[in-house]
């Protein structure tokens, strides 16, 4: 009984890939090494509007005191840098996945058929926590401008 109870469960690992599965997913490949570059041209872009602020912060802020200057210069590049790090890790993982489903299907390895489908995993789960994270701070900050409202009698 528990054998065929474990014969049961364990069905799914015979799977078969086959050539329309091969298909959707070097197809898969294609789309995601698209959003990938995409997510590399957006850091680049990012990395440039830095270089922008650091030549705009020496010449067209001039007539700004020191402090304002300051704080707004400051507050550009730590905004620069957050994004330029959350953006990097998923562009990442899924010119990862790319490369590797197309040479676990060249090569017919297990491994690194296993090892692309890790890393398209990896990228679903910071999205996920990611966006669990942009919720919680959304719901955060529409609390604090509703307090502040009810506050100044807007409300």
């Amino acid at each position: 009984m528990l054998e065929s109870k474990f014969r049961e469960q364990s069905g799914i690992f015979n799977l078969e890939v086959n050539e329309h599965v091969k298909h959707i997913f070097l197809n898969m490949a294609r789309w995601t090494k698209f959003l990938a570059i995409l997510g590399f041209i957006f850091i680049g872009i990012m990395v440039v509007g830095l270089v922008l602020v650091f030549i705009l912060s020496k010449t067209e802020l001039s007539g700004l005191d020191s402090n304002t200057k300051t704080v707004l210069v400051g507050e550009t590049i730590g905004l620069c840098i957050v994004s330029i790090g959350i953006s990097f890790y998923p562009s990442y993982t899924l010119l990862m996945y790319s490369a590797r489903i197309k040479r676990a299907f060249s090569a017919q390895s297990q491994e690194q058929f296993e090892s692309a489908l890790n890393q398209l995993k990896n990228n679903f789960k910071y999205v996920s926590i990611l966006m669990i994270v942009s919720l919680f701070t959304s719901c955060i900050s529409y609390a604090f401008l509703l307090i502040a409202a009810m506050k100044s009698n807007l409300v």
